[in-house]
């Protein structure tokens, strides 16, 4: 039966083509079309991928379209690392060629592109989690897995009618991994008469029949701060019998305080051996851990911080690297005073944990492509000579440490406009916001959830007094801010 390569393939196969520098490569051969068809096909088969790979238990015709499929993607991502160097305008196009074959083969299995089934036989969409996990794959969550069940066992609960018990953290740190852990666990299957696994973003909207039934649900992905409408939920699980059980899954300290009965559990980042053996996993698959490559490794893993999603995206895009060169120029990207570009290949990357960068100058360029970049964490960012082009682009944007105004359009202040920003942010170079309109253009007005602000003018940058005051006037946050610093004003 094949296994779950296929999707990680597929994944990497995406992220290389959607890279700044293939695309340039791409331009500069004449392979630009070429790569273009590559990237819009397998972006079909994707979609496809977890419906054919939960179905594939009960179908040889799938296990077989998956084995070819695995085979192709193989191809592709051995050509797609040589194109830098080779011309390779006539493989390129054989290698489509094949991947038109596969992908026509999927619609003999019915699979509506970007649909799935849940275990209920419920349509879902594919950027959903899902209750499914590989407990051999995971590294380092026993204990806090056996900590949560313990709760869930807990005879006291029976005297409730409903416990909520929630586990937030950022994004990629593990919090829907250990959700799973838990709710595949033989002792939660065999305590509780339903289990429910539910992905509700920001819309509570659930629609099952639970009533005088013990159940447990998992709500994963959770955003709204919205009381009434978690009330009003709550009030429909509470039809369920006695001793029913809610995991809720959320990035927002204040959502897991919101909707918990128990003490809500912080998830924290994996320890060094833990997040090591992940690494390893993914990236020495099917061959001998050699000694050189083991020491360059542990540097890249410890650079990782302890975030599973970097860990594993890493781990996989390394099992394809053999050469020791080739290693030590991903050891040494963390070590330079510009992040490289290639990182914004890590298109599903959420979260970007920066230690020790103090030294550091720029940020990608690209790193606007990355649709669901959620939070770039940096303990330092005084030598920052400039914040990336397009941020206005990322919508899923919440935090941002720093954003320095630049004069072309992408640098300007109005990239602000649109993001949902929260926690602290320090807006710096305000001397190139030329009046009250375009001060106004940051929308800092509305940004409710910011709670503190820092605002700077370069040192020794003369204007007059007017021009100054139009700006802050223009700069005026929302009113529930906690803390204002203004410098160089």
């Amino acid at each position: 039966m094949a296994d779950s390569l296929v999707s990680v393939l597929a994944q990497t196969i995406l992220a290389n083509l959607n890279s700044v520098a293939l695309r340039e490569i791409g331009l500069a051969c004449g392979l630009k079309d070429e790569l273009n068809n590559l990237q819009s096909i397998f972006g079909i088969i994707q979609l496809v991928l977890q419906d054919a790979e939960l179905k594939q238990r009960k179908s040889e015709a799938i296990q077989s379209w998956l084995r070819k499929l695995k085979n192709v993607a193989y191809d592709t991502e051995n050509i797609l690392d040589k194109i830098a160097t080779e011309g390779l305008r006539r493989r390129v196009k054989n290698i489509r060629k094949k991947l038109d074959v596969v992908a026509e083969e999927r619609h003999k299995f019915h699979s509506p592109e970007g649909i799935t089934e849940d275990g209920f036989g419920n349509t879902l969409d594919t950027r959903m989690t899902s209750s499914l996990v590989n407990e051999l794959e995971i590294c380092g969550r026993k204990e806090e897995k056996e900590m949560i069940i313990e709760k869930l066992l807990d005879s006291k609960r029976e005297q409730h009618d409903l416990s909520v018990y929630a586990i937030w953290g950022m994004g990629g740190i593990g919090k829907t991994t250990l959700a799973q852990l838990v709710y595949n666990d033989e002792r939660t299957t065999k305590d509780f008469a339903l289990r429910i696994w539910v992905c509700v973003s920001d819309d509570f909207s659930i629609q099952r029949k639970v009533e005088g039934t013990k159940i447990f649900m998992v709500l994963d992905d959770v955003w709204n701060e919205n009381h009434r409408q978690w009330d009003g939920l709550k009030e429909v699980l509470r039809c369920g019998s006695k001793g029913s059980m809610l995991i809720v899954m959320t990035r927002i300290e204040k959502v897991a305080i919101m909707m918990a009965t128990i003490t809500p559990h912080k998830i924290e980042c994996l320890l060094e051996h833990d997040s090591w053996s992940l690494f390893k996993r993914r990236a020495f698959e099917g061959r001998e851990e050699e000694e050189n490559l083991v020491a360059i490794g542990k540097v890249i893993v410890k650079k990782c911080g302890g975030i599973p999603l970097a860990i594993n995206a890493l781990g996989s895009l390394m099992r394809f690297k053999s050469y020791e060169s080739e290693w030590y120029l991903v050891r040494s990207c963390y070590d330079l005073k510009r992040l490289p570009e290639s990182l914004t290949c890590l298109l599903n990357l959420q979260t970007l944990k920066l230690t020790n960068s103090d030294e550091l100058l720029e940020l990608p360029k690209g790193l606007k492509f990355m649709k669901k970049f959620w939070f770039p964490e940096m303990e330092d960012f005084s030598s920052l000579r400039c914040t990336p082009p397009g941020l206005g682009d990322l919508s899923c944007l919440h935090r941002l440490s720093i954003f320095i105004v630049g004069e072309d359009a992408s640098h300007q202040i109005h990239q602000l406009k649109e993001l949902n920003l929260g926690g602290k942010l320090s807006i710096q170079g305000l001397e190139k916001v030329r009046n009250l309109e375009d001060a106004k253009s940051a929308n800092l007005m509305r940004k409710k959830n910011l709670t503190s602000l820092s605002l700077s003018w370069t040192y020794g940058v003369e204007n007059s007094a007017l021009y100054f005051e139009e700006v802050l006037e223009g700069l005026q946050p929302h009113k529930d801010l906690v803390k204002i610093c203004i410098e160089s004003y």
